[in-house]
């Protein structure tokens, strides 16, 4: 307890105290003006007593509101007393009663103002932290017995002594972390003496009260005669429970039994019977045991109240089979350093021995190891080696795998990716130019160079991280070139610099390879290969025209790469696609690609349904004639006897005249003048025909072939790729007897794979409107009636 120089006052918590505040009143009471009582650390006074106006009897009275209803000031005793009920612990503190006179100096008078709290109660424990009240046991004789007491609330904390009837055992005791005043009592050997004795816990911190006390009686147990464990000993699984039994002879009265592992003793799961005429006691244990209790000790004890030395015991020292239980452990602290050599061990512990050890790397097997060596050795560590590292064993018990560790590597910087290796870039304008590197650890400085002989200052670039972006502002043709970065960590310098090519800038080329993906009613898809920036970041332009009526119908843009996907064309008709790759410096080369869009009902082309038809008509009509000469041969058959000679003779004359009237109608030229829908015209028209036609290239992808010398309206774009058509189409004929003939069938050629490129968008018109209205050829079929 802390001492003060000044007088002290105690009051239990809740009680009254008074005090004292002596009023040197040598002279007049009147000249006493003013009395504070200040209570540390409160600020305004406690209680107040004003005599400026009137006579110390007859003075004002102030209390504060914490004690308005509970203190008051009596000037009338001798000395005066400030009394105060129901005193809180709050309200400890030092107090200072400050007194004031007319003409005299100032007095003051401190005191200590202690509230004590008495403790609420007195609790007993064993050593396994339970409460102990009464009678407790039974113990063994000549085994120890500790025993802990702790005070509960109280202050100041209060003193824990130890009494056995009227003699004190132990007054030592000291302050837990939770604030308990704890005092352990430890009987090393209970004696026969100790049987029943009352032990007695007091706890006290003042004489204004009477102490807590809590007491307990001591049971204990005498020695039996015989003491065995009766089941047959055998291993035992971890987590599989199994019955042991342990018998007690000859104890009076009946011994009891207890279990312990290790000298901790088991409480739970125990069953017990006793057989008085036999002195026997059997007890049975369900023991569930774990992998920790491997080679650990169980013992069955037995004892008798009633004899000395009483504690007999029978033990097993356990054999317990669990799975292995394993960790992988490396030979050397992190990091690990990329090109050093590494070793991971495998540590474990199982009972049986492991038949079987496994190694895996990120959840696959690294191959089966001989369980004696239990060691993985990665030599040169490189990047494929990071990842998470476990064991694997199997014995008798079951196969278990370890936690995996983490295998992390540390490297020196090297290149990540790079957005564009080439800038283009004008003498009065200036690019940025990132580097970013992967490194471990990511810790890193830069440093650039230009064509290797100028180093460029720490002003020039600035770094976050593992990436630093260099500005590069060419004034002269020196300041072009290739320039270089190098980035450095704890590991060392990368090996091979992140290059660029830093040139002047100008228009981007043109895109490549550009092919029709996908074609449908309403949709074309179309896909190129971009070409060289130029330098600077460019996009992709393209522009749509129809060939059937020489109309602009879209344009599209694409940053990301030159392909498109347009579905809002007219079916069946026929387009130039022209595409332009666009940066800042203007625009490349036009690439234009013919192309059309399927017709509206989803088929590849309408006229498959005519060509069916056709192919239909044919069946009908060769079926039709095979019936009719059918039915003339048999007519024939039927006239053969009656009219042999002259029906010969008539028969021989009119297909003579019917041949020839034949001949001569097939070889008359009515196509001239007017072409029927029935008559097959001669060779000679449709080779008439055909020459009007303007003569077609075939396109391969890759190839441009530039516009026929023959058209003059596309002399002056001779070095612009130019667009082209498929050849003539063949024309499909039947035998010349058969002279009437079914209506054309027009099949449109479409050739989506073809690619070929026409000049800039500006100067298509004149190449448009050479174009045929109608690109589609006819193949005609002749069927026979």
């Amino acid at each position: 307890m802390e001492k003060f120089c000044f007088p002290t006052y105690s009051v239990l918590d809740g009680g009254r105290v008074e005090l004292p505040c002596d009023l040197n009143t040598t002279t007049t009471e009147d000249e006493v003006t003013l009395v504070l009582w200040h209570r540390e650390g409160s600020g305004s006074p406690v209680y107040s007593l004003d005599v400026r106006a009137t006579i110390l009897s007859e003075a004002r009275h102030f209390p504060s509101p914490n004690v308005s209803s509970r203190a008051y000031f009596d000037v009338t005793g001798s000395p005066p007393l400030l009394t105060i009920d129901g005193v809180r612990k709050a309200e400890e503190g030092k107090y200072r009663c400050r007194i004031e006179y007319k003409r005299a100096r100032t007095e003051k008078a401190e005191l200590m103002l202690m509230v004590i709290v008495p403790p609420k109660e007195a609790i007993i424990m064993d050593e396994y932290g339970q409460h102990l009240r009464g009678l407790i046991g039974p113990y063994n004789e000549g085994f120890p017995l500790a025993l802990a007491c702790e005070g509960e609330g109280g202050d100041p904390s209060p003193a824990v002594r130890w009494w056995r009837d009227a003699e004190l055992l132990d007054d030592s005791y000291y302050i837990t972390p939770q604030g308990f005043a704890r005092n352990e009592l430890l009987l090393a050997s209970l004696k026969r003496i100790d049987l029943m004795t009352r032990l007695t816990c007091q706890v006290s911190n003042s004489n204004l009260t009477a102490p807590v006390t809590s007491s307990v009686i001591i049971d204990m147990n005498l020695k039996p005669t015989d003491v065995h464990i009766t089941s047959m000993y055998r291993p035992l699984s971890a987590g599989h429970p199994s019955e042991i039994v342990c018998v007690a002879r000859g104890a009076r009265p009946p011994a009891q039994i207890s279990w312990w592992l290790d000298g901790e003793k088991i409480t739970s799961r125990i069953t017990e019977s006793t057989a008085r005429e036999e002195n026997l006691t059997v007890s049975s244990l369900i023991f569930n045991p774990n992998k920790h209790d491997n080679q650990r000790n169980l013992s069955c004890r037995g004892d008798n109240p009633q004899l000395p030395d009483s504690v007999l015991e029978d033990s097993w020292v356990l054999d317990i089979h669990f799975p292995p239980e394993m960790s992988v452990k490396a030979n050397k602290e992190v990091p690990f350093v990329e090109g050093t050599d590494i070793s991971l061990t495998c540590v474990l512990r199982a009972n049986p021995p492991i038949a079987e050890l496994e190694w895996l790397k990120d959840g696959a097997s690294l191959g089966k190891r001989d369980p004696r060596n239990r060691t993985l050795v990665i030599t040169a560590a490189t990047l494929e080696h990071k990842g998470r590292y476990q064991c694997s064993a199997i014995n008798s018990e079951g196969k278990t795998l370890s936690d995996p560790l983490v295998l992390n590597i540390h490297y020196a910087p090297r290149c990540q990716s790079v957005r564009s290796s080439v800038y283009g870039v004008g003498r009065t304008e200036s690019v940025s130019v990132a580097c970013e590197v992967d490194a471990s650890p990511t810790a890193v400085t830069f440093a650039w160079s230009l064509d290797d002989s100028k180093i460029l200052g720490s002003d020039q670039y600035r770094t976050n991280g593992t990436r630093s972006v260099a500005t590069i502002s060419p004034r002269s043709p020196q300041d072009y070139g290739i320039l270089k970065c190098w980035a450095s960590n704890m590991v060392g310098r990368q090996k091979e610099p992140c290059s660029f090519r830093i040139i002047p800038a100008g228009p981007p080329e043109e895109p490549k390879n550009c092919l029709i993906s996908n074609t449908t009613a309403t949709c074309i898809s179309l896909e190129c290969e971009r070409g060289h920036d130029g330098g600077l970041q460019q996009l992709f332009q393209l522009e749509i025209y129809s060939t059937d009526s020489d109309r602009f119908l879209a344009n599209i843009t694409s940053h990301a790469s030159p392909a498109f996907s347009v579905c809002t064309l007219p079916p069946k008709e026929s387009f130039v696609l022209v595409v332009n790759s666009i940066n800042s410096k203007g625009k490349s080369k036009p690439v234009a690609i013919h192309a059309s869009t399927l017709s509206s009902n989803g088929n590849v082309d309408d006229d498959d349904s005519g060509i069916f038809v056709a192919i239909l008509g044919v069946v009908l009509g060769i079926a039709a004639v095979l019936i009719l000469l059918g039915a003339v041969i048999l007519l024939t058959i039927r006239l053969h006897a009656k009219r042999r000679a002259s029906s010969d003779r008539e028969y021989s004359i009119d297909e003579s005249k019917s041949d020839a009237h034949h001949l001569k109608e097939f070889k008359e030229p009515y196509v001239s003048s007017s072409l029927g829908p029935d008559i097959i015209p001669e060779k000679g028209y449709f080779q008439e025909r055909s020459d009007s036609i303007p003569k077609v290239i075939e396109v391969e992808q890759g190839v441009n072939p530039s516009l026929s010398q023959s058209d003059p309206s596309s002399r002056k774009y001779r070095e612009y790729p130019s667009v082209s058509y498929p050849d003539d189409s063949t024309l499909v004929t039947t035998p010349r007897k058969l002279r009437i003939a079914q209506p054309e069938v027009e099949i449109e050629l479409i050739d989506p794979r073809s690619s070929s490129e026409t000049p800039l968008i500006s100067s298509l018109n004149p190449i448009l409107q050479q174009w045929p209205t109608h690109k589609k050829e006819s193949i005609c079929f002749s069927t026979p009636v």
